[in-house]
């Protein structure tokens, strides 16, 4: 029997260049593409979970309008001047997203089947998260060491998900979806231009750079693991970093709608050459480490 093939969107971290995903979230909805699963790190982890509850994207771009403001953001820091390896506490986070999706909130009441990456920091240790409370794991994905508060879920620490899976394309292909979109809004590594821009002392830089090399790697191999599909990636601005230029969010989400009608073409024919055979259910990605 024909059915539509299920499409599964992977969202990667990236601070504030994650806005891009907002745009990628416009187009497939202004073009009437549902996405059948979604998964996330950091800033994708947040975006997809938003939209999981049902946030459609107007919602989320007035959301991210609102959190670039230097109050807002002023009210996430953690007001404990005694504590200092990190920015921006769990609690304050936590009551942030309660307030936009509620706080009861669990992974089973959502409209979309979410998976989320999180790292155990102790163990060194990927996991991904299903089930549950939804706001906790939101923050443990975004859970950025020294700049947010880790969070505790049965016994382990967990962080943000990005050093050992930062688009975690997989999750979706593993939960079932026929047709993988992966959205990568890291910098370019061999993009020298961005690197130069970046207003940091020369050895902070180099350590940056490097680290931003591994990564690349890394997502690469995961990538060509999950055998996605269509790879969208963002050509944002050179001033835009992970942590800075929250006054660009508008130019940052007009960049993921540009890419994702650049390879609109090639998903239309992805979708349409799998329709016929599709034999997909949405599943769990794989169970969870904890």
């Amino acid at each position: 029997m024909k059915r539509k093939p299920a499409l599964g969107v992977a969202l990667g971290g990236g601070g504030v260049r994650g806005f891009a995903h907002i745009g990628v979230l416009k187009v497939l909805s202004a073009e009437g593409i549902t996405i059948d699963c979604i998964s996330g790190t950091s800033m994708g982890g947040i975006v997809a979970s938003l939209y999981a509850c049902g946030q459609d994207a107007s919602q989320l771009e007035s959301i991210a309008k609102k959190v670039s403001k230097l109050g807002e953001l002023a009210k996430l820091m953690d007001a404990r001047i005694t504590k200092l390896d990190h920015v921006f506490s769990s609690k304050a986070l936590q009551e942030f997203f309660a307030e936009i999706v509620g706080s009861d909130v669990s992974f089973a009441d959502l409209q979309i089947p979410l998976a989320l990456c999180t790292v155990d920091f102790k163990k060194a240790e990927e996991v991904v998260l299903q089930s549950g409370a939804l706001i906790p794991a939101v923050n443990a994905t975004m859970g950025l060491p020294g700049i947010v508060e880790e969070v505790i879920i049965e016994g382990s620490t967990l962080v943000d998900g990005g050093s050992l899976n930062n688009v975690p394309a997989d999750y979706v292909r593993t939960m079932g979806a026929d047709v993988v979109v992966a959205v990568d809004v890291s910098p370019h590594i061999t993009d020298t231009e961005y690197w130069k821009s970046q207003k940091m002392p020369g050895i902070a830089s180099g350590y940056w750079r490097a680290n931003a090399m591994m990564g690349a790697a890394i997502t690469e191999a995961k990538l060509r693991k999950a055998k996605v599909d269509v790879l969208i990636h963002p050509d944002i601005g050179q001033d835009v970093a992970t942590l800075g230029g929250f006054n660009q969010i508008e130019q940052v989400i007009a960049a993921g709608e540009k890419a994702t009608w650049d390879i609109m073409p090639e998903l239309k024919k992805q979708l349409k050459e799998r329709f016929f055979f599709s034999k997909a259910t949405i599943k769990p990605a794989k169970p969870m480490q904890l």
